[in-house]
């Protein structure tokens, strides 16, 4: 079995942001073993913005193991989320 991570930017103020909180909030509620969800708000955070080099909102980046496997910018579905997880 594999840990995989979805580290997801966003802000306040980011109108595609507030689109992708709610599928996001929704895969940490419902996150089973070997998956874990972190939001990461840009504003309180940018270190970690600078870190991974984050130039879009939202972007989620997807680790497996320890190790960044994907990045996602932009809305996506929770379907889609999971699709670039699993393929990580």
């Amino acid at each position: 079995d594999h840990q995989r991570v979805l580290l997801a930017f966003t802000a306040k103020g980011c109108g595609p942001c507030l689109q992708i909180l709610a599928v996001l909030r929704d895969l940490q509620e419902t996150a089973s073993d070997g998956w874990h969800v972190e939001i990461v708000d840009v504003d309180e955070r940018p270190d970690l913005r600078a870190r991974y080099n984050v130039r879009s909102l939202p972007t989620t980046l997807v680790f497996t193991d320890g190790g960044l496997r994907a990045t996602v910018v932009g809305v996506r579905t929770r379907r889609q989320l999971l699709e670039a997880a699993e393929t990580a």
